[in-house]
């Protein structure tokens, strides 16, 4: 499976809340490292800043813990 493809995957189970929490700081960490992020709706913004307090992700997009 491509990226492309994966990350389309991970946010149809993120929005539908069928998301793991490995899978949902894997998908936030690429979203914060390709920018893509910012184009989302806000409750994507406000997922990735739950993750990043409590420390899953940096704000860079960096996996601190899984």
């Amino acid at each position: 499976m491509d990226i492309t493809r994966m990350v389309g995957s991970l946010a149809v189970g993120y929005e539908l809340g069928q998301t793991d929490t490995e899978s949902l700081v894997l998908l936030f960490a690429y979203l914060l490292q390709h920018g893509a992020l910012w184009k989302l709706p806000a409750h994507y913004r406000r997922t990735a800043d739950s993750l990043m307090a409590q420390g899953y992700i940096d704000y860079e997009g960096n996996v601190l813990r899984v």
